[in-house]
């Protein structure tokens, strides 16, 4: 049925002594074209808020109804004086001085690219079961969040090490991290590892690893021990 027939549809129910009347039928079409609007506008409404579409104020609900904030505290470092060797300092006239009472980290906003990914990583971490592997486990949970990106091996001796390739932004895996967003198993320490180079030495079934004089070392994205 089109627009033009549900709105003719309700004008033929106007009894007989405004039937003939043209205000009485603008009538009807005005109150029918509004609530047809209405009813698509609230059909809409999913994909308005679907993750991977959603922008701006329709993110803020979502990261609400999750439990994660568009903020980062403490994400970045402050740069003040200092000398050569701290990428987190600079030299004279560059930064002020550090003293007792300087906070000494920046919060940041996420841009909505940024916060989709974060509510990405706190739903994973919301449905992660607590176990190594299976249905939302964590190797299963870190592949959504990181799209394969990330290979963990199972120490068996109640830690993990967890290999990061390239692609990932290293920015931003800090932030999860910083922001206690990255799953693990209550109990077990873990160590992250990342690659520098397009692949790293390693064993059958990493898929970004390589045999023997095929790669070298991977080197470490952050030697923090977590657990």
């Amino acid at each position: 049925m089109t627009y033009d027939e549900i709105i003719k549809g309700y004008q033929d129910l106007i009894i007989l002594q405004y039937w003939d009347k043209p205000k009485a039928r603008a009538t009807i079409e005005t109150i029918i074209k509004g609530l047809i609007n209405a009813g698509i506008e609230i059909q809409a409404i999913p994909s308005y808020f679907d993750l991977d579409n959603a922008q701006g104020i329709q993110l803020d609900v979502l990261g609400r109804i999750v439990g994660v904030s568009r903020t980062v505290k403490d994400a970045m470092d402050k740069i003040f004086f200092g000398f050569e060797g701290n990428p987190n300092v600079r030299g004279f006239g560059m930064a002020p001085f550090k003293t007792l009472e300087t906070y000494p980290y920046y919060n940041t906003e996420l841009d909505d690219y940024q916060y989709r990914f974060f509510i990405k990583a706190k739903i994973a971490k919301n449905f992660f079961s607590g176990a190594m592997s299976g249905e939302r486990g964590l190797i299963e949970v870190l592949n959504f969040i990181f799209e394969n990106k990330i290979y963990v091996v199972d120490n068996l001796d109640m830690s993990v090490k967890v290999y990061i390739h390239k692609g990932i932004d290293e920015t931003m895996f800090r932030y999860i991290i910083k922001s206690d967003l990255f799953p693990k198993p209550a109990g077990v320490r873990i160590e992250f590892i990342g690659y520098l180079q397009e692949f790293a030495f390693g064993f059958e079934g990493n898929p970004h690893a390589r045999g023997f004089g095929m790669a070298p070392f991977a080197v470490y994205f952050d030697r923090r021990i977590y657990g």
